[in-house]
């Protein structure tokens, strides 16, 4: 939150070194997304850095910003287990993942890796969880656009990337497809399945690539290099 403290309420703050050297080596999206906005919201209020408020609201609007996205991921642990059969442990999941001192310390926090778990949320949400709702090409797209949010806050994102990717191939195709070009037993459907699917591929990486395409640009005009 240092750096948004300085630019967004014109503080004096001891900004990180990833962020202060020259060439910085952070991307800002993070520290906006996790702590600008809610500075912002601060600074709307009206209140002024000579305030005697100011202090508390820069400490508590960004823990309640966070613990707000937070409930990103408690709906996709629900999606989840619908889309697996598991409604019925819907309830038991919700109360270990809440009770967790992971989740109770750091997703109530600014941190790189809350704002990475809950972009993980977000594209299990839009992948797995919209399966029966949204179109391939969509969920490919929206994939793509998150996976960048992801990738710029933390790179340990392509990890979770690569897994859930890996999972929408094979829900696209089918187990029994993927295993048949292994023996390579391609069949002429299984063509146009493996066609379909490199078309929506192309979509996600169009999607991811614009995504940061804006972010490079973001960064190149706040950090002005």
């Amino acid at each position: 939150p240092e750096p948004m403290a300085r630019d967004i309420l014109q503080m004096q703050a001891t900004i990180p070194w990833e962020f202060a050297q020259q060439p910085p080596c952070r991307s800002v999206i993070s520290a906006g997304l996790t702590s600008g906005i809610p500075l912002l919201g601060v600074k709307l209020l009206g209140l002024s850095p000579e305030s005697n408020w100011v202090s508390t609201a820069i400490l508590l609007a960004p823990r309640i910003w966070m613990v707000a996205l937070s409930f990103i991921l408690d709906n996709a642990i629900v999606q989840l287990c619908e889309a697996c059969g598991l409604r019925s442990h819907v309830q038991s999941t919700l109360l270990v993942f809440g009770s967790a001192w992971p989740g109770l310390l750091m997703l109530s926090r600014p941190f790189s890796n809350s704002l990475e778990a809950v972009l993980l949320g977000a594209a299990l949400i839009v992948t797995v969880g919209s399966r029966d709702r949204a179109g391939t090409v969509q969920r490919w797209r929206r994939f793509g656009f998150i996976s960048a949010l992801g990738v710029f806050t933390r790179f340990t994102f392509v990890v979770f990337g690569a897994v859930i990717s890996s999972w929408m191939v094979v829900d696209a195709l089918g187990l029994t497809v993927v295993q048949r070009s292994f023996r390579r037993e391609t069949r002429a459907q299984d063509w146009q399945l493996w066609r379909k699917l490199a078309l929506d591929i192309c979509e996600g990486a169009a999607a991811f690539l614009a995504a940061s395409a804006a972010i490079v640009l973001t960064d190149s005009l706040y950090f002005g290099t």
